[in-house]
């Protein structure tokens, strides 16, 4: 991405905090820049208090998931924000509970959400020579699931959807793609219910457009979630998506329209409405196609950087907008 951009990262070591915080005093001054902008963990902190030492007028923060940290958090990120023009975030979910967990005004935090590029989905593969790269038949009707193995994503009840499916649809096929700490706890649960020949582990992958190319429908069973990916990454492919009702959820999807919503924790409702889109192609080429004609009006690159602009102008101190105190 960042070479599609022309643009040239510079690295810095992970130094020390004292010897972090020179470096980046000394790369700051010699570049001159108008904004720093603290996208991850403590990035926000050297955003804040080395943009403030350097005398950069606009320093922003970030934060990507539902607001769940520890009363020490909420006042780091309480003080923090005094030096900083406001923050950034993915979702409009995130946006209230971090302003509700640490008492940052609302309007100091905006909403920005992720640019996927369409044409990095578009894969020149069809859906059956994309099934056979997996080896898989060209008949079968594939599920997915592309995220982490972890509580929130409540992989236990997919597979539980899973053993309702397969029973009705034989030839239906769940794909798992990623890797985390209940990997071994969902593959003996699999084995448990002897869905070992239905259920597909592959592990975390590098390829996932090639892989949604071979899907034929795209599911998300989290119980919580900020605004993942996963589901624009698949809305950019045209696949259908089934999902659940997770906090924020209706901010990009409409049940009916754009996918299939349950309730989270529902195995039955989940496994009906994959079944919905495995026995109804019409259903499934609706919901495919306005999923990618949402994607296409909100999360291309082009709109995400238009959008950042306008935030940095909105709640910045450039020349031709002096409002706005960020920390001075």
């Amino acid at each position: 991405m960042l070479e599609d951009l022309k643009l040239k990262p510079i690295y810095v070591q992970a130094y020390p905090f004292f010897q972090r915080c020179i470096k980046l005093r000394s790369l700051f001054k010699e570049r001159n820049y108008d904004v720093v902008h603290g996208f991850k963990s403590a990035a926000e902190f050297y955003a804040a208090v080395v943009g403030k030492w350097v005398g950069i007028p606009n320093r922003f923060g970030s934060f990507r998931g539902l607001y769940n940290l520890g009363y020490k958090y909420r006042i780091y990120h309480y003080c923090i924000d005094k030096l900083l023009c406001g923050w950034v975030v993915n979702s409009k979910a995130i946006a209230d509970s971090m302003a509700c967990s640490t008492g940052i005004s609302r309007e100091r935090i905006a909403v920005l959400y992720n640019g996927i590029s369409s044409e990095k989905f578009h894969v020149a593969l069809s859906t059956r020579e994309a099934k056979a790269r997996l080896g898989l038949p060209e008949d079968v009707i594939t599920v997915a699931m592309v995220a982490r193995m972890e509580p929130p994503k409540n992989y236990k009840m997919l597979i539980d959807a899973a053993n309702i499916v397969v029973r009705q649809e034989p030839q239906s096929l769940f794909l798992i793609v990623g890797q985390g700490s209940m990997e071994k706890e969902i593959r003996e649960y699999v084995h448990s219910l002897e869905l070992s020949g239905k259920v597909v582990f592959l592990g975390r992958r590098a390829d996932i457009p090639e892989i949604l190319a071979a899907v034929d429908i795209s599911v998300l069973a989290s119980d919580s979630e900020g605004l993942p990916n996963t589901i624009i990454e698949a809305m950019v492919a045209g696949k259908p998506i089934v999902c659940t009702d997770y906090r924020g959820h209706e901010e990009i999807m409409v049940h009916g329209e754009n996918a299939l919503i349950s309730p989270c924790g529902n195995a039955d409702k989940f496994a009906e409405n994959i079944l919905r889109l495995i026995q109804d192609e019409p259903l499934r080429r609706r919901i495919s196609h306005n999923a990618l004609q949402y994607a296409q009006k909100q999360f291309l690159p082009e709109i995400m950087a238009k959008n950042l602009e306008a935030i940095y102008l909105r709640y910045g101190r450039f020349k031709s907008n002096n409002h706005g105190s960020c920390g001075e």
